[in-house]
């Protein structure tokens, strides 16, 4: 529950913040007099001029221009990485909730076996000491010496 909480709480802030650099960064037009954008129309522009002086500076930095082309300016990647990512770490949290699921169900198995064990050796005693004492009672008649018939010879 915290975690849902927390996350209601910052996704709208990272929201905000995020649209709110994106727009300042795409939209408005920097300071003529200062600052290191001074002679762009927007600071994205800043990106594309140093893709530029890359593509000059010779084969040793060939793959970064490729890397801005198709990960800065062609955002489908982007999103759809993204996507594969939150699918990765979605299906990754229900599995481990599964396993603790299925952790949980098996410690609870475990302890009904546990009593069930219990109270089939309970109900072993009680059946073994029945029998001791139904035996007992029986070698108790049985160890008992025979009446002897009176003896007719005395009289």
């Amino acid at each position: 529950m915290r975690t849902v909480f927390i996350s209601l709480l910052c996704f709208p802030c990272f929201l905000g913040a995020a649209i709110f650099l994106c727009y300042a960064v795409w939209q408005v037009k920097p300071s003529s007099l200062c600052g290191p954008f001074r002679s762009l129309d927007s600071m994205y522009e800043a990106g594309k001029v140093w893709v530029r002086r890359l593509e000059r500076a010779g084969p040793q930095v060939s793959w970064l221009p490729w890397v801005h082309r198709y990960l800065v300016e062609n955002t489908f990647p982007v999103y759809l990485l993204s996507a594969l990512l939150l699918a990765v770490i979605y299906l990754n949290i229900q599995v481990v909730k599964g396993q603790r699921k299925v952790i949980r169900l098996l410690k609870e198995q475990i302890s009904n076996e546990g009593e069930d064990k219990i109270f089939l050796i309970n109900k072993l005693h009680s059946v073994y000491e029945r029998k001791e004492r139904s035996g007992a009672g029986r070698t108790q008649e049985g160890a008992a010496p025979p009446a002897r018939p009176a003896d007719h010879r005395a009289a």
